[in-house]
């Protein structure tokens, strides 16, 4: 019977270690803010907003906010838009971003 309970303790224990590496290793943190035309202050509707180095991006709504999962922090974000030069930007709980006419 101790054997028993000591094989069990050992699976426990195996899988609340396995649980906590994975929910640390797969953590998000949720960015939100606002794309705006730095020359007017109006919204940029429809901006891509990508995590660089990743297939992680999502796009502005009507009012220019967006909303995208990071892994960390201090990922890069990045902003384009066809009518307007591309920017990054190191993540923060909150990023908002002034986008310039593209000159082309």
């Amino acid at each position: 019977m101790k054997k028993c309970n000591q094989a069990i303790f050992k699976i426990v224990s195996a899988c609340l270690l396995f649980m906590s590496i994975s929910f640390t290793v797969f953590a998000q943190t949720v960015v939100t803010g606002k794309v705006t035309n730095s020359n007017n202050g109006l919204p940029v509707v429809g901006a891509t907003v990508t995590v660089k180095g990743t297939d992680t991006r999502t796009q502005t709504n009507s009012s220019g906010d967006y909303s995208i999962n990071v892994s960390s922090l201090n990922a890069l974000l990045v902003f384009t838009d066809v009518c307007f030069s591309p920017k990054e930007v190191v993540a923060s709980a909150a990023v908002s971003v002034h986008l310039f006419e593209s000159s082309l």
